[in-house]
């Protein structure tokens, strides 16, 4: 990704904050913490039954986070917000921290994760410098939290 685009994500994210909530405060987002990433069908290889790398290449890339200081997340809600969303896949926050020079991304508690304002606690971004060699160690650092369906059946929760 473009610095600029890295640049937006981030410029974006204040932004919201400002405007939705000020007065909540920022949870850190340390190794403890799992994020989840809601996966669209064409982002699932059916071959591999892994997410593929495009899942991760936004220069702000949404991700849900449970752990210290964020509550439990319900997964039936959580991929009810968008009906294209049919799977989730989990990240131990601990990957990217661990290898920071690698990945080169931030973790932001994001909990006003749209321009609408619409909040969500555990709400966070992974921001910046994406490329087809990061996606791929994501993907492969990923597990299935709620696995995507057959082709032809709903998802299991």
């Amino acid at each position: 990704m473009p610095p600029a685009e890295c640049d937006r994500a981030k410029e974006d994210r204040n932004r919201r904050r400002k405007q939705f909530g000020p007065d909540v405060d920022a949870i850190a987002i340390t190794r403890e913490h799992r994020l989840y990433r809601c996966i669209i069908e064409k982002h699932v290889d059916h071959e591999t039954k892994k997410p593929k790398p495009a899942a991760f290449d936004q220069a702000g890339m949404s991700v849900f986070v449970e752990g210290p200081g964020f509550k439990a997340l319900n997964w039936a809600e959580l991929l009810a917000k968008k009906k294209e969303w049919i799977a989730i896949c989990a990240i131990d926050a601990a990957e990217l921290l661990d290898n920071a020079a690698l990945y080169a991304f931030e973790l932001l508690h994001d909990p006003y994760g749209d321009e609408a304002g619409n909040q969500h606690d555990n709400h966070a971004l992974v921001v910046c410098k994406k490329n087809s060699t990061k996606g791929t160690r994501m993907q492969q650092a990923s597990v299935w939290q709620v696995s995507p369906p057959e082709r032809d059946h709903p998802p299991q929760v």
